[in-house]
């Protein structure tokens, strides 16, 4: 097997690696927009997404939570009830560990590519 295609089957395995587990996403339920958050850490199902969530009445954003959820609801509506009121959700969704943080996501190099960078480093040596 040459160089390049034990590259690719290395790609791919971490590829797998990477995307089967369960995401690890910052937890805060559904409350006022403004309020603190304690930012626990969640475990997700397999296949989740982690999520930032904006709850609306009447078109203006009130609520804020965050979370995990399933992949078919990301960028799409859904509906939570808060002190006996049905919000509409919008779920901004991401699919890497702790990617729903306050601050904005960053520009750095995302796992997959830091981990092909160290099969390079291996397959060199």
């Amino acid at each position: 097997m040459n160089r390049l295609s034990s590259l690719l089957l290395c790609a791919a395995v971490l590829q797998q690696v990477v995307t089967s587990r369960a995401l690890t996403c910052f937890y805060c339920q559904f409350d006022r927009k403004g309020r603190g958050c304690s930012n626990l850490q969640s475990q997700c199902v397999r296949g989740g997404a982690c999520f930032t969530g904006s709850g609306l009445y009447g078109g203006l954003e009130v609520l804020k939570g965050k979370g995990c959820v399933d992949k078919e609801l990301c960028n799409a509506l859904g509906s939570t009830d808060f002190r006996g009121v049905t919000y509409t959700v919008k779920y901004d969704c991401c699919r890497h560990d702790l990617c729903n943080s306050r601050s904005e996501p960053s520009a750095g190099p995302s796992r997959l590519t830091l981990l092909m960078g160290v099969g390079v480093v291996l397959l060199r040596t």
